[in-house]
């Protein structure tokens, strides 16, 4: 997020969309890395976030990973505070920090939200239309698109709402992005517009980004794992052809 440092909700299990407003993977596999996983590898844009005032609840439910926000603890951010403000200041959005972009909102309809956001009606439609599914999964205990866990089924419904969104140019980078040269989950080597380049692949440690989604720790073998279990499966698939 390109806001005020208190404006994450890493980690937790918002509800994800895409740049057509559109779901695109269970949001509370892995936890941040595992929604990280999935943005890494497609192509760089906007994406939204979407939580309500049932915020509490969802942070309880978050993972205990590097991310994890602490609530009750009395150093941590006041996020009653913080949210509030983001609804108060309406239009506005989120105080930043050095002028930087607003990038969250609140609001006490999903509508108004939408609007402090800059959607246009195509847009609206479109999100609203996603929210009111995932709902409907959440009243019912299944998700029936990306089988997330009952447990972390949690409505968006109570008002005030909040959005959010990431910078259009790397939209959740990790910590670096090291390694060969980006790859989709055919090992396809990719083109600046994220485009496959026809028979081009690369594996192993030439590929993928290792260390952009998460931090790998030091294992005996990890380096030669990777290279022999993707070479595999690059392989058996080539022959397949």
């Amino acid at each position: 997020m390109n806001s005020s440092r208190g404006a994450r909700i890493y980690g937790g299990h918002a509800v994800c969309l895409y740049m057509n407003g559109k779901r695109f993977t269970d949001e509370a596999f892995l936890g941040i890395f595992g929604t990280l996983d999935q943005v890494e590898r497609r192509k760089p844009g906007r994406y939204f976030y979407f939580f309500d005032n049932k915020w509490k609840k969802m942070m309880s439910k978050m993972p205990p990973e590097h991310f994890s926000q602490p609530i009750g603890i009395a150093d941590a951010t006041d996020y009653d505070k913080l949210f509030q403000s983001w609804v108060d200041r309406g239009a506005e959005g989120a105080e930043t920090e050095d002028g930087s972009t607003v990038c969250a909102w609140g609001a006490n309809s999903l509508d108004e939200l939408l609007g402090y956001m800059g959607f246009d009606d195509a847009m609206k439609k479109s999100v609203t239309e996603s929210i009111d599914q995932y709902n409907a999964y959440c009243a019912q205990g299944e998700d029936e698109d990306f089988e997330r866990d009952p447990k972390l089924l949690l409505d968006v419904s109570e008002p005030p709402f909040f959005g959010m969104y990431s910078v259009e140019e790397k939209p959740m980078l990790g910590t670096v992005a090291l390694n060969g040269l980006v790859i989709d989950d055919d090992q396809r080597v990719l083109d600046k517009n994220y485009n496959p380049i026809l028979g081009l692949y690369a594996s192993g440690n030439n590929s993928g980004g290792r260390f952009a989604v998460q931090y790998s720790t030091a294992i005996s073998g990890l380096t030669l794992g990777m290279a022999m279990t993707l070479g595999r499966v690059l392989g058996k698939a080539l022959a397949a052809k």
